[in-house]
C-alpha cells in the first residue's frame, strides 16, 4: 500500500492548528486580564446611583459667616501601608513618621490614637480618578483609558464638585502641579469644575520660575513644588478674598520614585522608601510654615493620598502579598478643621466621603451630610461601605449604569 502526502493538506492542517491555539492563548489572556467580568459587569446594570446617589444640586450646604480657607494636598501614592506594623502599617519600617504624627494630633476619623485612612474604591486608583473621586464624589467610569481624557474631551458634565460650590461662594482657586495639567485631563476638569487657575509645569516655565529646558521626572519635583505653593498662598491671602489652593505631589510616583538632593540614604538600596521618607518630612515642614502664616487661623489643611501606589511589584516584595481590597488605605489627615470628630467609633470610608467631608472641615453644614456617593465624617450618617463592603460596593461600581452615564458623565449642567 502507498501513502502520499500533499503539502497543501499538510498546510491547511498546520494553519488550523496555529488558529487553534492562537484561540486558546487569546482565550487564556482575557480570563486573565479579567475580560469575562469586565463583559459580564457592562451587560448588567447597577441601580447604586437610585438608590444611594445624591444629587449635590439638589442639597443645601451653608457656609459659616467668615469662611475658611482651604489647602488641599494629593499626595501622590501616600497610604498607611508605609507605616510600620507598631503603628498601624504594613511596612517593615516606618517609612513616614512625620506624617504619622501629624494623623495622630489632628483629625483621622478615628476614636482612639490610631490612625486611619480612605480606601480607594473601582473608579478611583489613578490620579484623576482619585482627584474626581475626592473632589466630586464619584469614580471616573469612562469609555476611553484613565489617563486618555483630553480638553475636548467634555465628560462629567453633570457632576458638581468641591470646586463648583467653592466657586459660587466666590473662592478664589488655584491648582498647582509640577507636571502638565494636561495629562489625564486635569485641566479641563478643574477649569470647567471651579474655574481653577491652573499653575503647572508650562506655566512655571512660562513664568520663569525654572530655568528654561529644566525638566526632571514629570516636570519639577515636589522642593520646587512648596517652594511656589508658599508664593501662591501669600498671593491668594493678599487678595482678601477666601481661597482654595489644590496641590498634587509628584516625588512619590512609581516606578521608583524621584530622588531628589533632599533625600537621604535611609533605607539602604530601598530608593523607593527614601522618597516616602522625604516627602514625609516636606510636607510636614510646609504645613508648618503655614501654621506661622497670619491666615493660619482661617484655613484648614487637608492632605490625602490620590490612591494607593501602583508598584504592586513592590507591595509584593515587601508584605510578600497583595493585601485584600480595602485593606490599603490612602493617607487622609484633617489639620485645622472648623468642626471636631466627637464619635466613639472609627469611621470606615472610601475617598468619596473626602467630598463631603471636605466642606464640612470648612465648617459647612450640609443638609442630610451626604453628597453623590459621600457621606460626611464628622456626622453619624453611614458610608457606603458602612452599609456594604468593599468588595459588594467595587461590584456595583463596575457594573454599568444608566443613571450614571445619562446624568452625570455627559448631561449639560
Amino acid at each position: 500500500m502507498r501513502f502520499t502526502f500533499s503539502l497543501d493538506f499538510l498546510y491547511r492542517r498546520y494553519v488550523l492548528y496555529a488558529l487553534f491555539m492562537l484561540v486558546i492563548a487569546v482565550a487564556v489572556g482575557l480570563v486573565y486580564l479579567g475580560a469575562p467580568a469586565y463583559a459580564f459587569s457592562q451587560l448588567h446594570s447597577s441601580t447604586l446611583y437610585e438608590e444611594y446617589y445624591v444629587e449635590p444640586q439638589s442639597v443645601k450646604v451653608t457656609f459659616p459667616e467668615k469662611k475658611q480657607n482651604l489647602i488641599y494636598i494629593f499626595m501622590e501614592s501616600m497610604e498607611n501601608t508605609f507605616m510600620s506594623v507598631e503603628d498601624g502599617g504594613l511596612e517593615y519600617a516606618e517609612m513616614i513618621p512625620q506624617m504619622r504624627t501629624l494623623q495622630l494630633e489632628n483629625i483621622n476619623f478615628t476614636a482612639d490614637s490610631g490612625v486611619n485612612g480612605a480606601i480607594s474604591a473601582y473608579g478611583t486608583t489613578w490620579t484623576m480618578g482619585g482627584i474626581v473621586a475626592q473632589t466630586a464624589g464619584i469614580p471616573l467610569n469612562i469609555p476611553i483609558g484613565g489617563n486618555a481624557m483630553e480638553e475636548g474631551y467634555e465628560v462629567l458634565q453633570g457632576a458638581v464638585s468641591v470646586g463648583d460650590i467653592l466657586a459660587q461662594e466666590g473662592y478664589r482657586q488655584v491648582f498647582l502641579v509640577g507636571s502638565d495639567a494636561e495629562f489625564g485631563g486635569r485641566k479641563y476638569y478643574l477649569t470647567t469644575h471651579g474655574n481653577y487657575a491652573i499653575r503647572d509645569y508650562g506655566y512655571a516655565l512660562r513664568r520663569k520660575w525654572i530655568p528654561e529646558q529644566y525638566y526632571v521626572w514629570w516636570g519639577y519635583e515636589d522642593k520646587k513644588l512648596y517652594e511656589f505653593a508658599k508664593r501662591e498662598l501669600m498671593e491668594l491671602y493678599e487678595t482678601g478674598d477666601p481661597f482654595n489652593l489644590t496641590m498634587l505631589t509628584v516625588d512619590t510616583h512609581f516606578i521608583g520614585g524621584y530622588y531628589c538632593d533632599l533625600c537621604r540614604d535611609e533605607f539602604g538600596e530601598d530608593v523607593y522608601a527614601d522618597t516616602y521618607a522625604c516627602a514625609s518630612r516636606q510636607v510636614a515642614e510646609f504645613v508648618k510654615w503655614v501654621e506661622k502664616q497670619p491666615f493660619a487661623e482661617d484655613t484648614t489643611i487637608v492632605i490625602c493620598g490620590d490612591h494607593p501606589t501602583m508598584d504592586s511589584d513592590y507591595i509584593m516584595e515587601t508584605l510578600g502579598e497583595i493585601p485584600a481590597e480595602g485593606v490599603r488605605k490612602v493617607y487622609t489627615a484633617v489639620i485645622n478643621p472648623r468642626n471636631s470628630y466627637e464619635l466613639d467609633y472609627d469611621r470606615c470610608f472610601t475617598t468619596f466621603d473626602m467630598y463631603p467631608t471636605t466642606l464640612a472641615s470648612l465648617g459647612c453644614k450640609i443638609e442630610g451630610d451626604r453628597l453623590a456617593l459621600g457621606t460626611n465624617l464628622y456626622s453619624k450618617e453611614p458610608t457606603l461601605v458602612e452599609l456594604m463592603d468593599i468588595e459588594e460596593l467595587n461590584q456595583e461600581l463596575k457594573k454599568n449604569s444608566n443613571y450614571y452615564n445619562q446624568n452625570i458623565l455627559y448631561k449639560n449642567k
